[in-house]
């Protein structure tokens, strides 16, 4: 039977980044050895939620979740739509699934965003459109940029990711990393202004943006640095990512090698020959940072305590087509969780019944409350955690 609800491809053990207090730099391990950790150990299960499974509940990825203090906002890339899930009993608020190229309707979805009252903003290459918190219409404009990524600051002003993207709107032209719109989606500030050397983008990693209730977190992978983002577009560098490994000069080598190359499976093979180290994954907890990252052949999680400055990191080596997990899980049946939000100092994963109704009679209490809602044909299960 078809289940209800599917996940399709490979999802990314994220990380977390925050509201940080105060300037420093996160010492990581490059050449970190094989560790693992049970997963009770950092994170103390608190609840499970059941997704509807009714048909138009169906997701074939999770390809960005946003926690908002009422819903689970999803992006599926699969079925090119937004749905919208209560967070108190999982179910279906409202899908936005509207592709063409008519008003109210979008030939293709490169990112959304969430503002401080729930409103939805889609970036498609040819307009933003903007929802409310229940996903009901509100009103488009077309998009004149080209842009990877699109967050909103708690002012209302809009922040456009366009690395690598050279930008002509009019007789304007827009050589900058960012882009900080205002209100009507007009240019009022660029940042990160491009450079000969870091305009060749060697890798693609997760989006740029790492949003929180008060500021936004921008990872730079050319400088490794995290910076935030005040209201009206300020920066200043939050963190500085150091792998040990002296990896801008590798980054910088790397650029020189590249120039040229068109296959961007060789420039990977060479950059995984060379030690770079990248920056996988990111979520902002209040208390802690959590970061996924691959140097080489081994992938590592990373909890950074924001107050203490104590970082612990776990690693495993790559050993098949899917990204290890150096967390074991101990909690339940379920082999492992793909992190995929992050609120206050809670993590939100997801996984599947048929993994879980194992446990139902067993000494799981928290699936025991919710057994008799799992449906064996499979409506998908978001996990809620505590950071310990």
């Amino acid at each position: 039977m078809l289940a209800k609800t599917i996940i399709s491809g490979t999802l990314l053990l994220l990380g977390v980044l925050g509201t940080a207090q105060g300037q420093g730099t996160i010492r990581l391990q490059a050449r970190g050895a094989d560790k693992t950790v049970n997963l009770s150990e950092v994170v103390a299960l608190e609840a499970y939620i059941p997704l509807s499974n009714e048909d138009d509940a169906l997701i074939g990825e999770i390809s960005k979740m946003i926690v908002t203090a009422d819903h689970f906002v999803i992006r599926d890339d699969v079925a090119m739509s937004i749905l919208i899930f209560d967070k108190r009993d999982g179910s279906l608020v409202r899908k936005i699934d509207a592709q063409g190229r008519g008003p109210r309707e979008y030939v293709d979805m490169e990112d959304i965003a969430v503002d401080r009252q729930g409103n939805i903003y889609l970036l498609s290459r040819t307009k933003f459109i903007v929802y409310d918190k229940l996903g009901n219409f509100r009103s488009e404009v077309p998009n004149p940029y080209l842009a990877d990524y699109i967050a909103v600051l708690p002012d209302g002003r809009i922040a456009l990711s366009c690395e690598n993207i050279v930008n002509r709107v009019g007789q304007k032209k827009y050589e900058a990393g960012l882009l900080i719109l205002d209100r009507d989606f007009q240019v009022e500030k660029t940042l990160f202004p491009f450079e000969e050397k870091n305009r060749f983008s060697a890798y693609t990693t997760f989006n740029t943006f790492v949003q929180n209730n008060t500021d936004l977190l921008v990872h730079q992978r050319y400088d490794d640095n995290l910076y935030r983002m005040r209201s009206g577009g300020q920066m200043e560098v939050a963190y500085r990512l150091d792998y040990g490994n002296n990896n801008t000069r590798i980054a910088d080598r790397l650029k020189k090698e590249f120039v040229g190359l068109g296959n961007s499976q060789e420039s990977l093979t060479r950059e995984t020959q060379a030690g770079y180290c990248v920056l996988l994954g990111l979520y902002d907890l209040t208390d802690a940072l959590l970061l996924l990252f691959r140097c080489a052949d081994r992938y590592s999680y990373a909890f950074y305590d924001k107050r203490s400055g104590k970082l612990s990191q776990y690693t495993i080596r790559y050993t098949g087509q899917n990204f290890p997990v150096p967390l074991i899980n101990d909690v339940d049946s379920a082999p492992y969780y793909a992190f995929v939000g992050a609120e206050g100092n809670t993590l939100y994963g997801f996984a599947y019944p048929d993994f879980l109704l194992g446990d139902v009679g067993g000494a799981n209490a928290l699936l025991n409350r919710v057994g008799d809602r799992l449906q064996p044909d499979g409506n998908l299960v978001i996990t809620q955690f505590k950071l310990k």
